[in-house]
């Protein structure tokens, strides 16, 4: 069986698509901006409830079959949840991959409304996507 590796994870690329602190977020008159794995106790259970949503809807993409490549997106979820601003910041410079990592997170809407703690209008987030393909899948 062909074996996909697939990881949705912004911590290799800290400094792409805002300029962060030592924690992984700032202030701006939008909303702080987070890597989608920040482990900040600020945000941390909000974003593993996004990162769960996008990863349950994105999947390797079939006429991609064997490319390999890394991207990173910015995006801005609304206090209700709505999706804003959503940019490709680096392609992998695969269109296949870059359209499905967009797709997923469009898909992956709304999101949940931030909890109390969360007293800002907008959360900026950093997610790289990484599309990896096994040895063993090639040879199906």
């Amino acid at each position: 069986m062909a074996m996909l590796w697939k990881s949705l994870d912004a911590g290799q690329y800290p400094a792409q698509g805002a300029d962060t602190d030592e924690e992984g977020d700032t202030s701006s008159s939008t909303g702080p901006t987070v890597s989608l794995d920040s482990q900040d106790s600020r945000f941390a259970s909000y974003l593993m409830g996004v990162k769960r949503r996008i990863e349950s809807v994105w999947s390797y993409p079939p006429g991609a079959r064997g490319l390999t490549g890394n991207l990173v997106v910015t995006f801005g979820i609304t206090r209700d949840g709505r999706l804003s601003d959503l940019q490709l910041t680096q392609t992998s410079g695969i269109a296949p991959l870059d359209n499905e990592a967009i797709r997923a997170i469009r898909q992956a809407t709304p999101f949940g409304p931030f909890s109390e703690q969360m007293r800002f209008e907008r959360l900026n987030i950093r997610a790289a996507f990484y599309y990896h393909v096994s040895r063993a899948s090639l040879k199906d």
